[in-house]
């Protein structure tokens, strides 16, 4: 009796030291070794930063840049003479008497400023289609009261006067003295130094508030 009774207690203790006692942390580590989506966690981590990334940067403008040129060897002309009248035949060719290389310049300082009105817009929108949007508003004014197609001068007064804070105003202008009027860069000194200031003043604003969003 005494013999069994040593073999049982022996056994019991033998079977206690065999077992392995694991701590909660523990089982954590062997959970996130063995389990397939654990493993994948860090892939995942970079996947979804990578969306994210990519959400923020649907929300910056896209430039699209088209050009088309037509050139019009023939015009319009009547095989007949109306009566008491004298018709002559239009030129096809528009004038040009300025320098070409003036208007790109100041072209690409007019981009710098439409690029930071963009830049700000998309700072204070959720997607790419409200940007637009808004962006389309503001164009669209700024072309109707650009003097483009009414003159500025039959405009009330408030109108003519919100006119100078539109950059369209002043590219019209050079556009037409320099093609038109044959202006040089001194007859453009007010125009080009309103929108080169524009320019700096939006994009600016552009840069303060894109670093506020994030």
């Amino acid at each position: 009796m005494r013999f069994l009774s040593v073999i049982i207690i022996f056994l019991l203790t033998f079977s206690m030291e065999a077992q392995q006692v694991l701590s909660l942390e523990e089982s954590y580590e062997l959970a996130e070794k063995n389990y397939p989506l654990a493993r994948q966690g860090e892939l995942l981590g970079n996947k979804t930063e990578a969306e994210v990334s990519e959400i923020q940067k649907d929300k910056l403008p896209r430039i699209d840049l088209n050009a088309q040129a037509h050139y019009q060897s023939e015009v319009i002309s009547f095989p007949f003479q109306l009566p008491n009248t004298t018709m002559e035949t239009p030129n096809n060719d528009v004038p040009f008497v300025g320098n070409i290389g003036l208007i790109y310049l100041f072209t690409a300082v007019y981009l710098l400023v439409i690029l930071g009105m963009g830049l700000f817009i998309s700072n204070y929108t959720d997607t790419q289609q409200q940007a637009m949007f808004i962006a389309w508003f503001f164009m669209v004014v700024f072309i109707l009261m650009s003097g483009l197609f009414t003159p500025i001068e039959s405009m009330p007064d408030w109108a003519q006067k919100l006119t100078l804070l539109n950059p369209i105003r002043y590219f019209v202008e050079v556009i037409r003295m320099v093609m038109l009027k044959g202006s040089g860069l001194g007859d453009i000194l007010w125009q080009f130094g309103v929108m080169s200031f524009f320019a700096v003043v939006l994009n600016a604003l552009a840069v303060w508030s894109y670093r506020k969003t994030q």
